[in-house]
């Protein structure tokens, strides 16, 4: 994970943005970390993580991540992946009921992409 202050940040925001795609950007302010800046894979990763493990609860027959908390296999994470994305282009349809018809792919990556951008320009007034 790469440590920098908020001004060296604001002073290389291209820069940090580019290196959150291969890990971390952790981001201090009066020398305390506050934000963590990461790529939109490893967002999806850990939050269909933490979906999964709020839905099992504390089943014991789970591997233990690095932190300690239960983690579901690669093939369940592919699963619940499936299953959301399908979710959302329900939802993307019924949004965009009379509007010319969009491939379905499309349609997941136009949502997908709102909501990555609404949780950024969120995440970007907590500073």
């Amino acid at each position: 994970m790469i440590r920098v202050t908020a001004a060296e940040f604001d002073g290389n925001v291209d820069h940090y943005r580019s290196r959150a795609h291969s890990e971390p950007v952790e981001i201090l302010f009066d020398g305390r970390s506050r934000l963590v800046l990461i790529s939109g894979e490893e967002y999806a990763r850990l939050s269909l993580a933490s979906q999964h493990q709020e839905q099992i609860g504390d089943q014991s027959d789970l591997q233990l991540g690095s932190n300690g908390e239960s983690l579901p296999s690669e093939e369940e994470m592919i699963a619940r992946q499936e299953e959301w994305f399908a979710g959302l282009a329900d939802r993307a349809r019924h949004r965009t009921a009379g509007r010319p018809k969009t491939d379905s792919a499309e349609l997941i990556r136009q949502v997908r992409d709102e909501r990555f951008h609404q949780h950024n320009q969120a995440r970007a007034f907590d500073c």
